[in-house]
């Protein structure tokens, strides 16, 4: 900045300050171009690529584009070609570092990766959200901590867990009811390997009154177990009605594609790996549907003959389908 540059400029000069917001302005788009840009190429052509060597490249771009697009303007703003590129590359090259920095943290954070994912964008607002077959809502109060939500999700279940989590509003009631009587409106409705216990008819009536219950441009997602190559750790009796489960989420999903057919399907699997002994901890608390009709004799059984079959850490994939429609 030159001397008369430096005489004519005061801090509470508007004309500045607003040419100054504009310049910003750019820059942010400059950055979102080649940092966007770079992140839905290699989602789109899927190259197998690390995360991190993405994000390094999304940051790379987006601070070429950024300096290519200030120094555009600020010649446009008379500037010549020298001190503009030295303006955009020197004053502004800090604050892009931070803001790319700030977009690739915020990416990673909210779809673990670096992912374009439109529907999440709202979540970090005003959203309003209800877990249909909760559990004990760890899955949600954990969502609710990493987004820092500004409302406290909804969750509703049959059976009242002493040990839920607190950062959720839990109500004990089946989903039709508590939808029929619902006068609030949400952004996001989650259904997590619950809409198989429902017979067909309930599961229309039930998606038909969530429909109801969403604002304009919501969402219902619709979690279930893959019902193919599932690798579950599982005991004999465990096997028998998990296989038959699998089969009737099958029939489930061809109805529900036959009521919503521009719903969207995704697939996501999981590494765990997890200790024997917290496994059969779990098989106790009967986390999964499957279990809970069994009695605890067939518990017990189940646990011995999981000890015998399997080491003492389990690897495996768990896997899920998600079904998810818009309104």
């Amino acid at each position: 900045m030159d001397t008369t540059a430096k005489a004519n400029f005061h801090w509470s000069c508007k004309h500045t300050w607003k040419r100054s917001a504009k310049n910003t302005a750019w820059c942010l788009l400059g950055c979102a171009i080649g940092d966007l840009g770079t992140i839905l190429f290699f989602q789109l052509t899927k190259i197998p690529f690390p995360v991190l060597g993405i994000m390094i490249l999304a940051i790379i771009n987006g601070l070429i584009t950024s300096i290519i697009l200030e120094t555009i303007i600020l010649m446009r703003q008379s500037f010549d070609f020298s001190k503009a590129f030295k303006t955009a590359i020197g004053m502004s090259f800090i604050s892009m570092i931070s803001m790319e920095v700030a977009m690739n943290l915020t990416d990673y954070f909210l779809t673990g990766g670096a992912i374009l994912t439109w529907w999440v964008v709202p979540i970090m607002l005003n959203s309003e959200i209800l877990d249909i077959g909760c559990g004990r809502g760890k899955i949600l109060g954990n969502l609710t901590s990493k987004l820092r939500l500004a409302n406290k999700p909804i969750g509703i279940d049959i059976e009242q867990h002493k040990d839920r989590d607190k950062r959720i509003i839990f109500n004990k009631t089946d989903a039709i009811n508590y939808l029929k009587k619902n006068r609030k409106k949400f952004d996001l409705i989650l259904l997590k390997q619950t809409i198989h216990f429902l017979p067909l008819k309930d599961i229309k009536k039930l998606l038909l009154l969530c429909m109801n219950c969403l604002n304009f441009g919501g969402r219902i997602a619709i979690f279930t177990l893959a019902t193919s190559k599932n690798e579950i750790p599982t005991f004999l009796k465990m096997k028998k009605k998990l296989s038959k489960s699998l089969k009737r989420d099958q029939k489930i999903l061809r109805y529900i594609n036959g009521l919503y057919p521009g719903s969207v399907s995704k697939t996501f699997s999981f590494k765990v790996k997890i200790s024997r002994e917290k496994y059969v901890e779990m098989i106790k608390n009967r986390y999964i549907s499957t279990l809970l009709h069994l009695s605890s004799a067939d518990i017990f059984k189940g646990i011995s003959e999981i000890s015998r079959k399997y080491n003492k850490i389990l690897n495996f994939k768990d896997k899920l389908i998600c079904r998810i429609f818009k309104k």
